[in-house]
């Protein structure tokens, strides 16, 4: 061994075990987007679901209990987006019992979200107060170097995980397919919200083109057939993060002319279906023109093309309602498509 290798290994031998652990991998960066998000299924425990008229159609199984979170499989699909609709996705929503306190994980196809892309992309998203923030951002705490809101993911048969739950450190966290990618604080509700009182599991379509929605919901299917979208070992969460089966009921189903359920268990349901196609129907290819949507701004806020910060990383109050502005502007822009 020459004289400068044995000068290394001895370096090596004394340094301490910090220098030589492999550098821990950065986060990824998420980008929040600040589009309009309609609350989900409106539904106050023990009442009946009531289907919703302002364009968005859902198929949702729910269930009304106190829990720490839930989870769920969910096969990711990739349905086809009207150019004059907004979105398709695949949710779970943890709410509070007065519907004003909300977290939400899924998937969506949305060109206005990802930037013109349609292929499904992971989406978080919260309510405070009963007012909207931004998808995937607005006090987020991104922790994952694997995964993240606003990510692209497969579609296919294939079933992945999708949970949220509050923990003892005070957080809200979402895990996908076992990673956790990251975190809202319980300090986003000035610690008022840890703990769920009923969830939702659903797949929505945003329409402008309703009362006859073009997009279509889950993979194209109605629920009952064989190649449907679906969710299984639907679970809720208890203390000691236990998982435990859950004993889903019907929500709301909007227009069953258009999307429907199929199969269900107490664990799991399939759904889906093909909209309301007709000849005028015109929906984004694999590469819409950016001509065909609203500008983003570095920001990520939709529908203008200031340079300007975002508005709602402080969560409610003035900052919700600035957001709330900022998602009517950008309706608008879309509308006018």
């Amino acid at each position: 061994m020459s004289g400068r290798a044995r000068a290394l290994a001895l370096a090596a031998m004394l340094a301490p075990a910090s220098a030589l652990a492999e550098p821990a991998v950065p986060p990824l960066q998420v980008t929040p987007r600040y589009v309009p998000r309609e609350h989900p299924p409106f539904h106050l425990p023990g009442a009946q679901p009531q289907a919703d008229s302002s364009g968005y159609f859902y198929v949702a199984f729910l269930q009304e209990k106190v829990m720490a979170g839930a989870g769920a499989s969910m096969v990711q699909a990739e349905p086809k987006v009207s150019t004059v609709d907004y979105h398709s996705l695949a949710e779970i929503a943890v709410e509070s019992d007065d519907n004003k306190q909300i977290i939400e994980i899924g998937w969506n196809i949305d060109p206005g979200v990802n930037a013109a892309d349609t292929a499904p992309h992971l989406f978080a998203f919260h309510w405070i107060d009963g007012v909207g923030t931004c998808y995937n951002g607005c006090g987020w705490v991104q922790v994952s170097a694997t995964h993240m809101p606003g990510m692209a993911v497969e579609p296919g048969p294939t079933p992945h995980t999708f949970q949220i739950e509050h923990r003892a450190d005070a957080r809200w966290w979402l895990t996908y397919d076992g990673d956790d990618m990251g975190y809202y604080p319980d300090t986003e509700w000035t610690g008022r919200y840890t703990h769920g009182d009923f969830t939702q599991w659903f797949g929505e379509v945003a329409a402008g083109s309703e009362p006859m929605p073009c997009t279509e919901m889950g993979t194209g299917m109605f629920g009952s057939s064989a190649g449907a979208a679906s969710y299984a070992d639907v679970y809720t969460i208890g203390s000691g993060s236990a998982q435990l089966p859950a004993e889903l009921q019907q929500g709301t189903v909007t227009l069953p002319t258009a999307y429907a359920p199929g199969q269900s268990s107490a664990t799991g349901f399939s759904f889906g279906g093909p909209g309301v196609p007709a000849v005028s129907c015109v929906y984004y290819g694999t590469s819409p023109s950016p001509d065909d949507l609203p500008p983003v701004g570095a920001d990520g806020t939709v529908g203008t093309t200031s340079e300007g910060g975002g508005c709602c990383e402080a969560g409610g109050g003035d900052a919700g309602l600035a957001v709330f502005g900022l998602g009517v502007v950008a309706l608008a822009l879309r509308r006018r498509r």
